[in-house]
């Protein structure tokens, strides 16, 4: 089966950017294209990850800040502070 067939239009400063590719690397316009949406998907999904670690790490801290502010007021109404 072959593969699904996209076609669409470039604004005129993206289909140069897309030619000087073909030039710097020597490959054909359809390559360049599949190739460039390619590493946009990849740098979606790298982006998504570190949005995801981002958020487990602000969670993380949240809970540990949290954690001392309770202690403190335990310390704090046992007279220790």
């Amino acid at each position: 089966m072959p593969n699904p067939r996209y076609q669409t239009r470039l604004p005129e400063d993206d289909a140069e950017r897309v030619d000087e590719y073909v030039d710097e690397h020597g490959v054909s316009q359809s390559e360049a294209v599949r190739r460039l949406i390619r590493r946009g998907l990849e740098a979606e999904e790298d982006a998504s990850r570190s949005e995801a670690s981002i958020n487990r790490t602000v969670r993380l801290v949240g809970g540990v800040l949290i954690g001392l502010v309770a202690l403190a007021i335990i310390l704090a109404a046992a007279g220790v502070l």
